[in-house]
């Protein structure tokens, strides 16, 4: 887990479930090539993306610094098609697919990890 998401660890532990360990987190963006009206359950412009072993969480941010509010919503990995990053101009995005058909591309916030969201991705999907 990166250093903001372990700084932020008590805030984030409380959408998880059970035994449900997050493995990664970061603050991120919908960038203005998604349509909020494209169906991906993003909370707002700005919010925190997290991956479990079992779910892709989605919680609200503040307005001031991004810090994690309260989980959102969530989506079981197996309804996850793709989290993967983009080469486009001006930089990386994370596009994450959903099984049924929204995406969303996401921007990079405050310096988050991109990357280390889709290896874990890839990671878990390998596993299963």
């Amino acid at each position: 887990m990166n250093r903001w998401a372990a700084r932020h660890a008590n805030e984030l532990r409380t959408g998880l479930t059970g035994d449900e360990e997050l493995l990664v987190a970061a603050r991120v963006a919908l960038s203005r090539r998604t349509s909020p009206r494209a169906g991906f359950p993003a909370p707002a412009r700005i919010f925190v993306l997290g991956l479990s072993e079992r779910r892709l969480l989605l919680w609200r941010a503040t307005r001031w610094r991004g810090r994690p509010g309260r989980l959102a919503t969530s989506v079981a990995l197996d309804q996850v098609s793709a989290v993967d990053v983009v080469r486009r101009l001006g930089g990386s995005r994370l596009r994450v697919t959903l099984a049924s058909g929204p995406t969303a591309l996401l921007e990079a916030t405050w310096g988050g990890s991109l990357r280390a969201l889709s290896d874990t991705f890839v990671a878990l999907r390998h596993h299963r």
